[in-house]
């Protein structure tokens, strides 16, 4: 088994993933490194695994899929695993099916993980394989399809599988489909958990579609149907095309959330008796139905629409967090001495300082996790920050101390996340090391323990416990190492405040600054620019022939607005920006965002008319975060690439800036967390 690199610029083996799919051999892993891959068309024909590695890796289909493609951006003929990557773009050449995806299936078993597809006319599209697989978790599905008056709408969905034996979906996020179904699934057996289906803005028709019926488990999800919905008001459909033999249905403690009005929450078209059990259903009207076909139907709840939740916006990506670690070879003062944090017992007496007072206290618990740095999809969050030797002071710490990113440093009576302290000279993150080995110490009290002399915390049990290899619970794959203050337990039984606002950091970070430039190791300076490169791309799935979708830039740009004429007939577009992630330029800042532009007005015009589009909009979803305001004032941030749907006809569109950006001059891939001075 190897493993093949792919990146842009030096130091990588292949430049192209098409280029190194096509040098796999069964068993390799490729790792591609975060950025953007335009055209990069790729047939997987090896069992092999892709994974973005340094943050998310987009390939983007700029232009209609190539005539001897026509399928999608990456085309899976037998087993493979892919992590970490957004596929955008897919659309095909006029007349060529319209049915354009990030990933064509084909054959085999397919593992999906922590993926975004969006802005496809398909999401995922797969071929009938009747012993094949696909297993999708904590992935986003978000404005796959094809508009109206398209000759393939209806008929392109955000995932579409056809005859195979198993499709698995879990923790995954569907929503606002372009006329077609949030899930079609003619698998032999659908297995939906623990997602959300949802279409609050979309014009989609099913939210789960199982159209052949099959044998279909559905259980704690939340669905939602939009007042847009283009078809019959049905949630979830059963074998309204004609089931299989031996069809069953289990729709169980699921959250059903009914915006369309007269809607039925699950439509049985089969003689299978459907089990509708411990459901909530929010906004049931008098002519709607829980259930229209055979089925039993105990212990549902029915609630005014007026009492439903809020529908979560967040990535079903975003990182697990489990605690901070030492690394392995730490030395940790023990009453016996210098002890490595791996070789400590149950037992044994660890100094502790109690108010500047030396005392010792016994281990309560040791856990230890191994990670593959190379192939973890945000290596940024989980490798080691390096505490160089004299960093804080004279012997302090004695030797170069290794510590997960948001490890507690105990400084002027408070603990602070080590990734906070990081300046590029005495404090840096090692992104060289492949594999850790992290440990951390509990005892009876959360402490401060001394580490290569230097004061840290103690392990301060918050909920993650099972996430440890040796906690006896199943262990998260990819946990990112950080800390939650809002966990209870940092109010309750921290020893010390927990800082991470920069007021309470900076003058720690610059004090420590100071001293690393006298140490001879002087803070790395970033060139940045204040330049957005703000343009706009037509999104695909609309009428506009995809090969007219190159970058449309402002026929005005001023300190902050920027006026764009667009061609006809555009509906959606995608605000496209640099942009960066404020931790990484600014010393001692918490914020990990990717911060493109901060939108504060958005003006549509069409001839003499002018409409404001309010930034709190529900329609801005995908690439946008949450609204911010100052006063009255309200203005939000996107993420480099934001989707924006325009009313029809929209002419001209102006896009106002509440507050400029440095971003680094070149591209913000950086797996680095030097800071400017």
């Amino acid at each position: 088994m190897a493993t093949l690199t792919v990146g842009h610029g030096a130091g990588y083996q292949y430049q192209t993933l098409a280029s190194a799919v096509a040098a796999a051999q069964n068993g390799d892993v490729v790792t591609v490194q975060a950025g953007t891959y335009n055209d990069d068309f790729a047939t997987i024909n090896t069992d092999i695994t892709i994974i973005g590695v340094g943050g998310l890796v987009t390939l983007d289909a700029t232009a209609p899929l190539p005539e001897n493609n026509s399928k999608a951006i990456l085309i899976v003929n037998t087993n493979a695993t892919i992590e970490n990557i957004a596929f955008t773009g897919a659309a095909t050449l006029p007349g060529l099916g319209e049915n354009g995806a990030g990933i064509r299936y084909q054959g085999g078993n397919l593992v999906i993980s922590n993926c975004y597809f969006y802005g496809n006319q398909e999401g995922l599209l797969a071929n009938a394989d009747q012993t094949g697989s696909i297993t999708i978790n904590n992935s986003e599905f978000a404005d796959n399809g094809v508009a109206s008056g398209s000759a393939g709408s209806g008929y392109a969905h955000n995932l579409y599988v056809n005859q195979i034996n198993q499709l698995t979906i879990n923790n995954s996020y569907f929503y606002d489909p372009i006329v077609g179904h949030d899930i079609k699934s003619r698998a032999l057996n659908t297995t939906i958990e623990n997602s959300r289906i949802v279409d609050p803005n979309g014009t989609g028709s099913y939210e789960i579609d199982l159209p052949n019926g099959g044998n279909g488990v559905i259980s704690n999800n939340v669905i939602e149907k939009a007042p847009g919905s283009q078809n019959n008001p049905v949630m979830i459909a059963f074998g309204e095309e004609g089931g299989v033999a031996g069809s069953s249905l289990s729709v169980t403690g699921n959250t059903f959330i009914n915006n369309y009005g007269p809607a039925t929450v699950v439509w049985n078209n089969t003689s299978a008796i459907a089990s509708v059990t411990d459901n909530t259903i929010y906004g049931l009207t008098s002519s709607g139905q829980l259930v229209n076909g055979p089925a039993t139907v105990p212990n549902n709840t029915s609630l005014p629409l007026s009492e439903a939740p809020p529908l979560g916006t967040s990535p079903p990506y975003l990182p697990i967090v489990p605690p901070p670690c030492f690394t392995a070879g730490t030395h940790i003062l023990t009453g016996d001495g210098q002890v490595p944090v791996e070789a400590l017992r149950i037992g044994q007496e660890i100094v502790v300082d109690q108010s500047g007072e030396l005392v010792s206290r016994p281990v309560k618990w040791i856990g230890w996790r191994s990670l593959d740095l190379a192939t973890h999809p945000t290596p940024e969050l989980v490798c080691p920050i390096r505490i160089r030797r004299d960093a804080f002071a004279d012997g302090v710490p004695q030797r170069d101390l290794l510590v997960s990113p948001d490890h507690g440093i105990f400084a002027d009576g408070i603990l602070i996340p080590a990734r906070l302290l990081v300046n590029g000279g005495t404090i840096e993150q090692d992104m060289t090391t492949s594999r850790v080995w992290y440990y951390h110490v509990e005892l009876a009290a959360h402490s401060v323990i001394l580490a290569e002399g230097l004061p840290c915390e103690s392990y301060l049990d918050t909920g993650n416990r099972s996430l440890f290899s040796n906690a006896g619970a199943p262990v998260a794959l990819y946990p990112a190492f950080a800390v939650s203050q809002t966990a209870l337990r940092w109010q309750t039984d921290a020893c010390a405040p927990l800082a991470t606002s920069a007021a309470a950091v900076e003058p720690v970070w610059r004090r420590l600054a100071d001293r690393s430039a006298e140490l001879g190791l002087p803070l790395p300076r970033v060139a940045t620019t204040s330049d957005p490169d703000l343009r706009l791309v037509v999104d695909p799935g609309g009428p506009v022939e995809r090969s007219v979708a190159t970058a449309i830039r402002p026929v005005f740009a001023g300190a902050n607005k920027f006026a764009f004429v667009l061609p006809d007939r555009v509906t959606t577009v995608r605000i496209l920006s640099r942009w960066t992630v404020p931790a990484v330029l600014t010393p001692a800042t918490d914020d990990r965002r990717r911060l493109g532009v901060s939108i504060h007005r958005i003006i549509l015009e069409r001839g003499a008319d002018r409409h404001e589009m309010a930034v709190d909009d529900p329609a801005l979803r995908a690439g946008w975060w949450d609204v911010e305001r100052e006063g009255t004032k309200l203005w939000r941030w996107t993420n480099g690439s934001a989707v924006l749907r325009l009313p029809e006809g929209t002419q001209r569109l102006e896009l106002q800036i509440a507050a400029g950006m440095c971003y680094p001059a070149e591209d913000v891939a950086s797996r680095g967390q030097s800071a400017a001075a």
